[in-house]
């Protein structure tokens, strides 16, 4: 069974994501990270469906920063009527949900989670709250089924800086209160874009445990999103969990199984098996590791790792039981619309 922390799903539907084409989601679409076809072969329980509030641009400051950072050109993604956007996106999820009903479930609360055994959860996330005017929206998103949230994408906002912050002021004053907003609610906080400084503000802030929903470990590749030795420790100590991201250039090269089995074993070393989750990024990203074109072909990923010293408990903990035990904690106090 598979837990997926960070998939682009909406952004897919609605602005044709990384692949430009669609098609039906009940269809086995040749090349398509994922569909539903594609998530029963996989045996996937839980996927975070992300709502990202931003549309393509090019903006050349903008797509120098990205393109740089994910080694491939990257239109600007800019946070224009990022309102609009999300709740457009909200709005994919829902459609979807009426449309194939008898395999997608949108997941609020512990009830839905818990009867996830013929179909498959979608739980939202919003990546980046630049749909957020003010910290007291978020309560105007929970009730729109939104249970777990970045604070920024790779820009700075008004409520924390991001990983490719000049400054890395940390969190705002907004920001600590959209967390204590965010801890009153029940919804999680997702540490993934986040600069440093915000990283450890939250760390020490939040009341309940923070999560990187979709990063690599930054001791075996060096690059800005992903989480270094000292937050994955603190991560661990707070009994959250780090999703292995498919991001080519956060697995660093050759970006196949066995170099991602490399971040995974080091998340280990470093936090504990318990710390260990998947987070794909599937439809948001252009390129895939060589071997993983799709969700079906995640046993490429057991296989390495334990091909590199891990047991099949471990292997499970990753792919399945520590992201849904942490979705768990939270879920008791979900109250529905």
């Amino acid at each position: 069974m598979i837990v997926d922390l960070h998939e682009d799903i909406s952004d897919y539907f609605l602005m044709a994501g990384a692949t430009s084409v669609t098609q039906p989601f009940d269809k086995d679409m040749e090349g398509r990270h994922v569909d539903i076809p594609k998530y029963r072969k996989a045996g996937v329980r839980l996927v975070f469906g992300s709502i990202f509030p931003m549309v393509g641009g090019l903006n050349s400051r903008l797509m120098a920063g990205l393109s740089g950072m994910y080694k491939e050109w990257s239109p600007a993604s800019v946070p224009a009527a990022p309102r609009e956007i999300a709740i457009e996106q909200v709005k994919t999820y829902y459609s979807l949900e009426e449309m194939y009903g008898k395999h997608l479930r949108l997941v609020r609360t512990g009830k839905d989670l818990d009867g996830l055994t013929s179909k498959v959860g979608i739980l939202l996330h919003l990546e980046g709250c630049e749909a957020l005017s003010e910290p007291e929206d978020l309560r105007i998103f929970y009730r729109l089924g939104v249970r777990s949230i970045g604070l920024t994408w790779n820009y700075d906002n008004k409520y924390a800086s991001s990983c490719r912050s000049g400054k890395d002021y940390g969190l705002t004053g907004e920001g600590e209160a959209l967390v204590k907003m965010a801890n009153r609610l029940g919804v999680m906080v997702d540490l993934s874009h986040a600069g440093p400084r915000t990283c450890r503000d939250v760390l020490e802030l939040s009341e309940t445990p923070p999560f990187f929903s979709h990063a690599d470990a930054y001791s075996v590749q060096k690059h800005p999103r992903n989480a270094t030795d000292e937050l994955i420790r603190k991560v661990a100590r707070r009994r959250g969990v780090i999703g292995l991201t498919f991001i080519t250039s956060c697995i660093g090269e050759p970006a196949d199984a066995s170099r991602l089995a490399e971040h995974a074993m080091h998340i280990a070393r470093v936090g504990g098996a318990g710390a260990l989750a998947l987070g794909t990024d599937y439809l948001g990203i252009r390129t895939t590791p060589t071997g993983l074109e799709d969700i079906t072909k995640l046993s490429l990923l057991t296989d390495a790792l334990k091909r590199k010293g891990a047991d099949k408990e471990m292997a499970g903990k990753m792919m399945y039981s520590n992201a849904m035990n942490f979705v768990k904690r939270f879920a008791d106090s979900w109250g529905g619309w």
